[in-house]
């Protein structure tokens, strides 16, 4: 399927920066920009877009959307924001909002934005479980790698492997990866993410299986901070 984008942006500089991804995305292609969300309320239709990409950082958001949703009652929306807030990104998706995804973003994190919440919408039920041994040696490694491929095989879902042992987090060389990015800069970079642009932090295994390796040194542990952590694991 080809993506006929409307993209509603109001800052010029990124509204220039983020139709030039869209026009270098493989199956999209730009049919109308607006800085102004009223003319693009006014003048949209006429290019019979199929996806709408809205900045909802100007004015009330929730309002907007709600224009939008109207105004194009079968065209999905996926919101654009600075910053990735999950509350936020709820209210819009229960109004009836596609997805929501920070911006910017590059055409990998579009395609895979837009296959994601295609397929199923930003509200994807997921499950969590966590291991702890108060020693090392004790097989936790393993345990962890072969049930991940397990669960990925028998349901067919995704699954995430984060290795959150700071001091003894030995994941990567468990599957044998060399990361350029790990749970520190995950942890660092938390307030500019979203759950897409996240999963570039993580280094596929197979197809279902994706892993974010631990700290590449013991002593790094210091730059991991519970809050962030938690807020990325959320």
């Amino acid at each position: 399927m080809e993506y006929n984008v409307m993209l509603v942006e109001g800052n010029r500089l990124v509204l220039e920066q983020l139709a030039n991804v869209i026009r270098n995305t493989e199956g999209f292609q730009l049919a109308a920009r607006y800085q102004d969300p009223m003319d693009a309320l006014g003048q949209g239709a006429v290019f019979k877009p199929n996806l709408i990409l809205l900045d909802v950082e100007q004015g009330n958001g929730m309002d907007l959307l709600k224009e939008f949703l109207q105004a194009f009652p079968n065209v999905p929306v996926i919101c654009l924001g600075d910053h990735w807030q999950s509350e936020v990104a709820s209210r819009m998706v229960q109004e009836g909002a596609r997805g929501y995804l920070v911006k910017p973003f590059t055409s990998e994190e579009l395609s895979e934005a837009v296959d994601t919440f295609g397929k199923s919408g930003m509200e994807v039920a997921s499950q969590m479980i966590a291991f702890f041994s108060p020693k090392g040696k004790s097989g936790k490694t393993t345990l962890i790698a072969n049930l991940a491929m397990s669960l990925a095989q028998k349901s067919g879902a995704p699954v995430g492997i984060i290795d959150a042992d700071l001091q003894f987090g030995d994941m990567s060389v468990f599957f044998n990866l060399e990361p350029q990015s790990t749970i520190v800069e995950a942890v660092r970079d938390v307030d500019f993410l979203s759950p897409i642009s996240l999963n570039n932090y993580f280094l596929p295994v197979t197809d279902k299986v994706k892993v974010l390796c631990g700290t590449k040194n013991p002593s790094l542990n210091d730059k991991v901070e519970i809050s962030p952590l938690e807020k990325m694991v959320n």
